[in-house]
């Protein structure tokens, strides 16, 4: 009796362990399912689902991946804590949206093979889903909006564009109306950085430059 009791509570501690897993979407808790459940019952969906994943060896960080455009492209902010800092300076902002960082130092933030996207990894990646808005390139009526729409959150492309704010050396803002990407590409004449910005208050998403010293999120994509 004691036994067959002990069974049910293992395989509902183990259901609910994969259920965490799988509504929460976590790197690390599909390794901690497949570690504490070698041979479980859910181990081949949540090796599977790890495959999504690509782990940082710096700091053992795990990042889901999404294929977009033919490229392979994080699909969460980068967090690597080397560098940057957080949002309010608080570390639980960290986990919500990812660091932000400078030009410079999300230049070198990401790990090894892996990249900070350039002007046209993020122009063609956007055009998939209906193109930036740009002043320069397309600055039509209606430009970047259904890009917003796909790349933000639930918007179906994998992508999950976070709104996570940015600091310009004195003051944080923004957090939750806006995110803006840093690419690695110096605009020549003004010596500014091409940055895709995301705002939820104009409902779109623009190819801007802005100053290489403010603190942006940043998003890597695969060598």
């Amino acid at each position: 009796e004691d036994a067959r009791k002990n069974i049910a509570i293992k395989q509902q501690e183990e259901q609910s362990i994969w259920e965490q897993a799988r509504t929460m979407d976590r790197g690390k808790l599909y390794k901690k399912y497949l570690q504490e459940y070698p041979g479980g019952k859910f181990s081949k969906e949540a090796e599977e689902a790890l495959k999504r994943f690509i782990l940082d060896p710096r700091d053992s960080l795990y990042y889901r991946t999404v294929t977009l455009n033919g490229q392979l492209w994080m699909a969460q902010n980068l967090n690597y804590q080397g560098l940057g800092l957080c949002y309010n300076k608080q570390d639980s902002m960290c986990g919500q949206t990812g660091r932000l960082y400078t030009w410079e130092e999300a230049m070198k933030a990401c790990p090894d093979g892996w990249r900070l996207p350039s002007d046209s990894d993020w122009w063609g990646m956007a055009r998939q889903f209906g193109a930036a808005h740009s002043y320069s390139k397309n600055g039509s009526q209606g430009a970047g909006e259904e890009a917003f729409k796909k790349l933000v959150k639930d918007g179906g492309s994998g992508f999950m564009a976070s709104l996570g704010g940015q600091y310009n050396g004195s003051t944080f803002s923004e957090k939750g109306e806006a995110g803006y990407y840093w690419t690695s590409i110096q605009d020549k004449s003004s010596g500014e950085v091409l940055t895709y910005y995301f705002s939820a208050g104009k409902g779109f998403v623009s190819r801007v430059t802005e100053n290489r010293n403010n603190y942006f999120s940043c998003r890597c994509v695969k060598k």
